[in-house]
Protein backbone atom coordinates (compact mmCIF):
# COMPACT_ATOMS: atom_id res chain seq x y z
CA UNK A 1 0.00 0.00 0.00
CA UNK A 2 3.22 2.29 0.99
CA UNK A 3 4.53 1.64 -2.23
CA UNK A 4 1.37 2.27 -4.30
CA UNK A 5 0.60 5.86 -2.51
CA UNK A 6 4.56 6.71 -3.05
CA UNK A 7 4.23 5.68 -6.82
CA UNK A 8 0.50 7.21 -7.36
CA UNK A 9 1.82 10.47 -6.04
CA UNK A 10 4.07 10.99 -8.44
CA UNK A 11 1.72 10.38 -11.23
CA UNK A 12 -0.63 12.98 -9.04
CA UNK A 13 1.52 15.95 -8.88
CA UNK A 14 2.64 15.35 -13.24
CA UNK A 15 -1.16 15.35 -13.89
CA UNK A 16 -1.56 18.50 -11.12
CA UNK A 17 1.91 20.53 -12.68
CA UNK A 18 0.63 19.39 -16.27
CA UNK A 19 -3.74 20.68 -15.16
CA UNK A 20 -2.46 23.96 -13.65
CA UNK A 21 -0.41 24.85 -16.87
CA UNK A 22 -3.26 24.02 -19.25
CA UNK A 23 -5.49 26.07 -17.18
CA UNK A 24 -3.49 29.19 -16.93
CA UNK A 25 -2.56 28.88 -20.85
CA UNK A 26 -6.67 28.76 -21.71
CA UNK A 27 -7.13 31.57 -19.43
CA UNK A 28 -10.56 29.57 -18.71
CA UNK A 29 -10.38 30.49 -14.59
CA UNK A 30 -13.85 30.99 -13.58
CA UNK A 31 -17.39 29.81 -13.57
CA UNK A 32 -18.54 26.55 -14.86
CA UNK A 33 -16.06 26.62 -17.73
CA UNK A 34 -13.60 27.11 -15.19
CA UNK A 35 -14.22 24.41 -12.35
CA UNK A 36 -14.97 21.86 -15.62
CA UNK A 37 -12.00 22.50 -17.69
CA UNK A 38 -9.11 21.63 -14.55
CA UNK A 39 -11.39 18.98 -13.17
CA UNK A 40 -11.52 17.08 -17.04
CA UNK A 41 -7.95 18.20 -18.18
CA UNK A 42 -6.64 16.56 -14.31
CA UNK A 43 -8.97 13.64 -15.02
CA UNK A 44 -7.60 12.83 -18.13
CA UNK A 45 -3.69 12.91 -17.46
CA UNK A 46 -4.24 11.21 -14.05
CA UNK A 47 -5.67 7.96 -16.27
CA UNK A 48 -3.37 8.72 -19.15
CA UNK A 49 -0.05 8.81 -17.13
CA UNK A 50 -1.36 5.42 -15.01
CA UNK A 51 -1.93 3.92 -17.82
CA UNK A 52 1.70 4.44 -18.72
CA UNK A 53 2.81 3.83 -15.07
CA UNK A 54 0.92 0.08 -15.16
CA UNK A 55 2.11 -0.26 -19.08
CA UNK A 56 5.75 0.62 -18.94
CA UNK A 57 6.73 -2.96 -16.64
CA UNK A 58 4.53 -4.52 -18.32
CA UNK A 59 6.66 -4.16 -21.22
CA UNK A 60 9.65 -4.46 -19.33
CA UNK A 61 8.66 -8.05 -18.33
CA UNK A 62 7.92 -9.03 -21.77
CA UNK A 63 11.23 -8.02 -22.95
CA UNK A 64 12.96 -9.74 -20.14
CA UNK A 65 10.61 -13.16 -21.01
CA UNK A 66 11.42 -12.79 -24.88
CA UNK A 67 15.22 -12.97 -24.06
CA UNK A 68 16.08 -11.29 -27.21
CA UNK A 69 19.05 -11.60 -28.91
CA UNK A 70 19.51 -8.05 -29.03
CA UNK A 71 22.21 -5.79 -27.22
CA UNK A 72 23.29 -2.56 -25.92
CA UNK A 73 26.71 -1.03 -25.77
CA UNK A 74 27.71 0.60 -22.51
CA UNK A 75 29.67 3.48 -23.54
CA UNK A 76 31.84 5.89 -20.92
CA UNK A 77 34.01 9.23 -22.44
CA UNK A 78 32.84 7.84 -26.07
CA UNK A 79 34.98 4.32 -26.11
CA UNK A 80 32.47 1.27 -25.38
CA UNK A 81 33.32 -0.52 -21.98
CA UNK A 82 31.37 -3.43 -22.83
CA UNK A 83 27.37 -4.55 -23.35
CA UNK A 84 24.41 -5.98 -21.55
CA UNK A 85 21.54 -8.42 -23.67
CA UNK A 86 18.43 -6.45 -23.82
CA UNK A 87 16.34 -8.47 -20.93
CA UNK A 88 19.56 -7.43 -18.77
CA UNK A 89 19.18 -4.32 -19.62
CA UNK A 90 15.12 -4.15 -19.32
CA UNK A 91 15.81 -6.02 -15.71
CA UNK A 92 17.68 -3.22 -14.58
CA UNK A 93 14.94 -1.02 -16.01
CA UNK A 94 12.22 -2.76 -13.76
CA UNK A 95 14.12 -2.74 -10.56
CA UNK A 96 14.79 0.76 -10.90
CA UNK A 97 11.00 1.05 -11.40
CA UNK A 98 10.09 -1.27 -8.60
CA UNK A 99 12.35 0.66 -6.12
CA UNK A 100 9.74 2.90 -4.09
CA UNK A 101 13.14 5.13 -3.13
CA UNK A 102 13.06 6.16 -6.96
CA UNK A 103 9.70 6.85 -6.69
CA UNK A 104 10.47 9.11 -3.01
CA UNK A 105 13.72 10.48 -4.70
CA UNK A 106 12.06 11.56 -8.13
CA UNK A 107 9.06 13.36 -6.31
CA UNK A 108 11.52 15.47 -4.11
CA UNK A 109 13.76 16.58 -7.39
CA UNK A 110 10.49 17.45 -9.18
CA UNK A 111 9.59 19.44 -5.86
CA UNK A 112 12.97 21.24 -6.14
CA UNK A 113 12.53 21.58 -9.84
CA UNK A 114 9.23 23.52 -9.08
CA UNK A 115 10.72 26.22 -6.34
CA UNK A 116 13.77 26.64 -8.76
CA UNK A 117 11.25 27.70 -11.33
CA UNK A 118 9.21 29.40 -9.42
CA UNK A 119 12.00 31.54 -7.63
CA UNK A 120 13.30 32.52 -11.29
CA UNK A 121 10.03 33.74 -12.75
CA UNK A 122 9.18 36.15 -9.49
CA UNK A 123 12.99 37.36 -10.47
CA UNK A 124 11.77 37.34 -14.09
CA UNK A 125 7.94 38.47 -14.33
CA UNK A 126 8.84 41.56 -12.97
CA UNK A 127 11.59 42.02 -15.56
CA UNK A 128 9.67 41.42 -18.26
CA UNK A 129 6.98 43.79 -16.93
CA UNK A 130 9.38 46.89 -16.61
CA UNK A 131 11.14 46.11 -19.96
CA UNK A 132 7.75 45.21 -21.71
CA UNK A 133 6.56 48.50 -20.82
CA UNK A 134 9.56 50.81 -21.12
CA UNK A 135 9.97 49.17 -24.33
CA UNK A 136 6.36 50.00 -25.60
CA UNK A 137 6.63 53.56 -23.88
CA UNK A 138 9.40 54.45 -26.07
CA UNK A 139 8.52 52.82 -29.32
CA UNK A 140 4.45 53.64 -29.20
CA UNK A 141 3.75 56.33 -26.92
CA UNK A 142 0.80 57.50 -27.95
CA UNK A 143 -0.08 53.63 -27.29
CA UNK A 144 1.39 53.51 -24.26
CA UNK A 145 -0.54 56.70 -22.83
CA UNK A 146 -3.66 55.23 -23.71
CA UNK A 147 -3.08 52.57 -21.55
CA UNK A 148 -1.95 54.21 -18.90
CA UNK A 149 -5.47 56.86 -19.13
CA UNK A 150 -7.70 53.85 -19.70
CA UNK A 151 -6.29 52.11 -16.77
CA UNK A 152 -6.78 55.38 -14.79
CA UNK A 153 -10.08 56.54 -16.29
CA UNK A 154 -11.62 52.97 -16.06
CA UNK A 155 -13.67 51.49 -13.73
CA UNK A 156 -12.54 48.57 -11.43
CA UNK A 157 -14.11 45.62 -13.82
CA UNK A 158 -12.15 47.27 -16.97
CA UNK A 159 -8.79 47.02 -14.92
CA UNK A 160 -9.19 44.06 -12.94
CA UNK A 161 -9.84 42.38 -16.70
CA UNK A 162 -6.81 44.14 -17.94
CA UNK A 163 -4.84 43.10 -15.06
CA UNK A 164 -6.03 39.54 -15.81
CA UNK A 165 -5.00 39.25 -19.53
CA UNK A 166 -1.74 41.36 -18.30
CA UNK A 167 -0.72 38.05 -15.74
CA UNK A 168 -2.16 35.51 -18.61
CA UNK A 169 -0.14 36.98 -21.40
CA UNK A 170 2.91 36.88 -18.47
CA UNK A 171 2.34 33.31 -17.50
CA UNK A 172 2.09 32.22 -21.14
CA UNK A 173 5.62 34.02 -22.46
CA UNK A 174 7.33 32.37 -18.73
CA UNK A 175 5.79 28.91 -19.81
CA UNK A 176 6.83 29.28 -23.55
CA UNK A 177 10.56 30.75 -22.38
CA UNK A 178 10.75 27.42 -20.01
CA UNK A 179 9.71 24.69 -22.99
CA UNK A 180 11.91 26.71 -25.04
CA UNK A 181 15.21 26.35 -22.55
CA UNK A 182 14.12 22.57 -21.84
CA UNK A 183 14.45 22.12 -25.23
CA UNK A 184 17.62 23.36 -25.93
CA UNK A 185 19.15 21.32 -22.62
CA UNK A 186 19.10 23.26 -19.66
CA UNK A 187 17.56 21.11 -17.13
CA UNK A 188 16.65 23.22 -14.03
CA UNK A 189 17.87 21.05 -11.32
CA UNK A 190 15.64 18.30 -13.06
CA UNK A 191 17.33 14.60 -12.61
CA UNK A 192 16.00 11.24 -13.61
CA UNK A 193 16.49 9.27 -10.23
CA UNK A 194 15.42 6.07 -12.22
CA UNK A 195 18.01 6.67 -14.85
CA UNK A 196 20.48 7.21 -12.08
CA UNK A 197 19.38 4.10 -10.96
CA UNK A 198 19.61 2.18 -13.64
CA UNK A 199 23.24 3.35 -14.54
CA UNK A 200 24.52 2.90 -10.87
CA UNK A 201 23.17 -0.86 -11.66
CA UNK A 202 25.41 -0.69 -15.06
CA UNK A 203 28.30 0.38 -13.59
CA UNK A 204 27.90 -2.27 -10.43
CA UNK A 205 28.56 -4.69 -13.58
CA UNK A 206 30.89 -3.53 -15.63
CA UNK A 207 32.76 -2.29 -12.83
CA UNK A 208 32.87 1.18 -14.21
CA UNK A 209 33.98 3.92 -11.50
CA UNK A 210 31.39 6.39 -10.12
CA UNK A 211 32.85 9.60 -11.06
CA UNK A 212 32.83 8.54 -14.95
CA UNK A 213 29.61 9.64 -16.94
CA UNK A 214 27.90 6.36 -19.33
CA UNK A 215 25.63 6.58 -21.43
CA UNK A 216 23.75 3.66 -23.12
CA UNK A 217 22.86 3.02 -26.98
CA UNK A 218 21.63 -0.35 -29.37
CA UNK A 219 24.59 -2.02 -30.70
CA UNK A 220 24.85 -2.53 -34.07
CA UNK A 221 24.83 -5.96 -35.61
CA UNK A 222 27.46 -6.70 -37.49
CA UNK A 223 25.52 -8.07 -40.60
CA UNK A 224 23.99 -4.77 -40.71
CA UNK A 225 27.65 -3.29 -40.65
CA UNK A 226 28.95 -5.70 -43.22
CA UNK A 227 25.71 -4.68 -45.97
CA UNK A 228 25.73 -1.32 -45.34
Amino acid sequence: MKHMIERYGLVFVVAGLATLVITLISGVHYGLQGLLLPLSDGTALTIGISWLVRWYPTNLTKRIEADAPDRWSIWMNNVEVGSVTDAQYAEMQLQAVRDRRNAVAQLRNLGRVAIFVSDRLILAVPVLLFYGSLALALYSPDFFMAIVSELQNGDTASNLSFVRFLLLFTVTVSLVCFFTMSLFGYRFGFTNCYSLAVAESLRDLLNIPEDCEIHVSPTVQEDIVGTA
